[in-house]
């Protein structure tokens, strides 16, 4: 963030973020670490909420199609047709 624009909302300027320290010749790299603790966690927190439901659905054989449905495609083993149109235009 802008130190001035900081300044005012906070009424301090002393983490402005990591480039715009380095303006000032010090690396203060707070906020940057805030951002990346805060990927790590929404990593984790996803690995850990979606790896049970995706068990579950390969456990129940949910995830997979048959060969002969793989094979044929799914356009016509599921939506009884092709998907797009290819006799060109009418």
């Amino acid at each position: 963030a802008e130190p001035n624009r900081t300044k005012l909302a906070y009424g301090s300027d002393v983490h402005v973020g990591w480039f715009y320290s380095w303006s000032r010749g010090d690396a203060d790299a707070n906020l940057l670490l805030c951002q990346f603790a805060g990927i790590l966690f929404i990593i984790g927190w996803t690995t850990v909420v979606m790896t049970p439901f995706f068990l579950v659905l390969k456990l129940s054989g949910v995830l997979r199609v048959d060969p002969v449905e793989e094979r044929v495609g799914m356009d016509y083993s599921h939506h009884k047709g092709s998907a797009y149109h290819f006799s060109g235009p009418t």
